[in-house]
């Protein structure tokens, strides 16, 4: 297996960090706790697991932790929608 360059000299090991910041500054001041939480955790993994890649000997230990990264991606876009359904179900629900 070739080497891998160091996590801080990777594009995607940039780009993961300063989405885990941007997660974390945009949901600084909500109050919904459950969400927050669960986002930052997530945005906060995928950088995590692009770090543990690059120490990680071989093609399948690579491939399974970008699998894990996929996930996480898709957990992160997924997360909000239940949350502004809920909410807009609420809002519908306090005006009839």
């Amino acid at each position: 297996m070739s080497e891998v360059k160091p996590f801080e000299d990777l594009e995607v090991g940039k780009r993961g960090c300063q989405l885990a910041v941007d997660v974390c500054v945009g949901m600084h001041e909500s109050k919904n706790y459950a969400l927050k939480d669960q986002m930052t955790r997530t945005a906060i993994s995928i950088p995590s697991n692009i770090a543990e890649v690059c120490k990680r000997d071989s093609t399948p230990d690579h491939t399974r932790f970008l699998r894990y990264n996929k996930g996480s991606y898709g957990e992160l876009r997924h997360a909000p929608r239940p949350h502004q359904l809920l909410e807009r179900k609420q809002k519908n629900d306090s005006t009839h």
